[in-house]
């Protein structure tokens, strides 16, 4: 990914016009190809995170997977004990889960704002590579404290500025943000900066991890196979009050 110009957001946008547009854009890339953006795979990294939860999973667990996308960390998931949810707020990306899977888990399209779920319903939520994508990241960090049961786990990734670089494709909004081929919103946080939000939101920060991972390129998003840098936080849901 690399960086250019500065393009700032007109002050007359809401935050509520940029989620629009952006979630639009999102649906936009999963409809243009029959293909996965991307990948069949799991993210490696997910794996050792999870094997660090405290606690165990058993029958009557559930688990979410909030912005899944095609849901290609479902198979993953599927493996823990527990009913398996996933959410997002692309209809097109959630038409393309692979049947297999989606014939084992509840789906919902929905704005990752305004979750259709009942406050404490969750032991477990996965939230990967979604907190860099949206404009307003405490409100979605709230809702996901709002749904986690009180002591249940979180595991996100939150994208540096490690991963800009010099070049055309990239107009910077302000110091922290920027539009990624004219289309795409993206946000970024260094660790201490989402240490704060994920305390603000009411999280209890179990541990976080710097984390790089090598992916394929992506189909009609980005051509070259790529690093990845993300903190990878595990957080517990604290009391509410």
């Amino acid at each position: 990914m690399s960086v250019s110009k500065k393009e700032p957001v007109p002050d007359s946008v809401s935050l509520e016009q940029l989620s629009v547009k952006n979630r639009q854009a999102w649906d936009e890339l999963y409809r243009e190809t029959d293909r996965p953006v991307w990948g069949n795979d799991p993210v490696e990294v997910i794996a050792e995170c999870i094997e660090k939860i405290p606690g165990s999973f058993g029958q009557s667990s559930r688990i979410l997977d909030a912005a899944t996308g095609e849901g290609r960390n479902l198979s993953l998931l599927l493996n823990l004990s527990g009913r398996m949810y996933c959410c997002d707020a692309s209809f097109s990306a959630l038409a393309k889960i692979p049947q297999g899977v989606r014939s084992q888990t509840d789906a919902a399209c929905c704005d990752l704002l305004r979750a259709p779920f009942q406050s404490d319903s969750f032991d477990f939520i996965l939230a990967w590579d979604i907190m860099e994508t949206l404009p307003d990241p405490f409100s979605f960090l709230k809702e996901l404290r709002r749904i986690l049961k009180p002591g249940g786990t979180l595991l996100c990734n939150v994208t540096g500025k490690e991963e800009l670089k010099e070049g055309n494709d990239v107009c910077m909004i302000d110091d922290d943000s920027c539009w990624y081929r004219g289309r795409y919103y993206l946000h970024y946080m260094d660790s201490e900066n989402a240490a704060e939000m994920f305390e603000s939101a009411g999280f209890d920060i179990c541990e976080h991890t710097c984390c790089r991972w090598r992916e394929s390129a992506h189909v009609n998003y980005r051509e070259e196979t790529h690093t990845h840098t993300s903190t990878v936080f595990l957080v517990s849901a604290g009391l509410k009050g």
